[in-house]
């Protein structure tokens, strides 16, 4: 889903931001119902893994780019509520799917979850409109150009580390959570609790920006992390400690998805914002190719014989201090073009 993004700054320059999101609504309901005839593992990995992920990515950066052209005031507040969407969706979508594998089989749940998604996402693509024409030439060279920036720089090693270590926190204290409560229910209320925590971060993204500065809000977020993380994953073994951290660190971790695309228009222009948020994607996902075989590797070698996930949480640490360090460095880059001293909000 996020290398993708490398793509979809080339396809809404040429075909609109509304073709491009409901060509990957079409690509993401096949994908699922192909995956819902697989009977082979790379079946599996061909249909809901790769050609969903494509599809999706078709349709995740356009949406966060099509909101930046039409806001410059309140941008990341107006981005903050379209990313929301994707906190809403993990709610609502993992109640009902549980119920339809429950009601009917995991087969046919796939194929109604993507009916539901092309109506969905297909549906609300048909409003998107671009509001600024891309910019002229060519596009490797347009990425190019962003790319070799020192403030695009930062950012791209920023959200790769962040996603290097988010996943840690998602995938582990479920599971830390069932090993002190004994039922299987809290995993799936534990990932219902983050994913409502996202989608009041990133709706209140915008008011922390307001008040502090987008690249401070990213600077601060990323710092919280690390304390929380180190706080809950190694100083807390009681179920109500893993739902308060799920809750806190979902609103604090994903921040940066509204803020980056807000300070990405605002420093490149919002007629590069498809290929700069794209471009910024693809680096998430590197983050992700990277991570989680590593946090996998740090289990297994020092943290699946003691029952614990210290490896894999100073893992997690590690990342968000580096993005940290990414977005102090994008403060002071930032600072020193527009002339801002070190104790404004930028």
């Amino acid at each position: 889903m996020f290398v993708g993004g490398v793509f979809t700054g080339k396809l809404v320059d040429k075909f609109g931001f509304r073709i491009t999101c409901l060509s990957g609504s079409v690509v993401c309901c096949i994908a699922l119902i192909l995956a819902s005839f697989t009977t082979r593992v790379w079946q599996l990995v061909l249909t809901q893994g790769i050609m969903l992920g494509l599809g999706a990515s078709l349709i995740f950066s356009p949406s966060i780019s099509v909101v930046a052209q039409w806001h410059t005031k309140h941008r990341v507040l107006a981005t903050g509520i379209a990313v929301a969407g994707g906190g809403i969706g993990g709610m609502v979508f993992s109640v009902a799917t549980e119920k339809i594998i429950d009601n009917v089989s995991y087969k046919w749940s796939l194929r109604i979850l993507g009916i539901l998604l092309f109506v969905v996402s297909g549906t609300s693509s048909m409003v998107y409109k671009r509001r600024i024409a891309p910019a002229q030439g060519s596009n490797a060279r347009l990425l190019f150009t962003i790319a070799r920036d020192p403030r695009f720089i930062c950012i791209a090693l920023a959200v790769m580390f962040i996603n290097m270590g988010y996943f840690e926190p998602l995938l582990y204290v479920p599971t830390l959570a069932v090993i002190q409560s004994g039922t299987q229910s809290t995993s799936s209320n534990i990932v219902l609790v983050f994913n409502a925590g996202t989608t009041i971060g990133r709706v209140f993204s915008g008011l922390v920006s307001k008040l502090i500065g987008p690249v401070n809000a990213n600077l601060a977020s990323n710092f919280l992390c690390c304390v929380f993380i180190c706080i809950f994953m190694f100083g807390v073994n009681t179920v109500v400690g893993y739902y308060v951290f799920s809750a806190l660190f979902g609103m604090i971790s994903t921040l940066y998805l509204a803020v980056n695309t807000h300070i990405l228009a605002h420093e490149f222009g919002p007629q590069v914002v498809a290929s700069s948020v794209g471009l910024s994607m693809a680096c998430c996902g590197v983050g992700v190719l990277i991570g989680n075989p590593v946090q996998g590797v740090l289990y297994e070698t020092y943290d699946r014989s003691h029952t614990k996930f210290n490896a894999v949480s100073a893992w997690a640490v590690a990342c968000f201090a580096a993005a940290t360090v990414c977005y102090a460095v994008l403060r002071w880059l930032v600072g020193h073009k527009h002339g801002v001293s070190c104790f404004q909000k930028i």
